[in-house]
């Protein structure tokens, strides 16, 4: 899970200005997405909403300015 959280922040981090990165979450169970959006969220400089459908989950995750 550590391995994921690094890879979407590497992510974020090479984002141009005002992008979101749109990270699908489908296979994963609630907790696990719980568990990956608690971890995001505990980086200040990030926002994170989970989006799509029930059947479709994807986490939007932007850097605030």
């Amino acid at each position: 899970m550590d391995t994921l959280i690094k890879t979407i922040l590497d992510k974020v981090a090479k984002l141009p200005a005002k992008r979101n990165l749109m990270y699908d979450v489908e296979g994963f169970t609630e907790e696990e997405v719980a568990t990956i959006q608690e971890k995001l969220a505990t980086h200040e400089d990030l926002h994170v909403e989970l989006t799509g459908t029930k059947r479709h989950p994807v986490l939007e995750i932007h850097p605030q300015a």
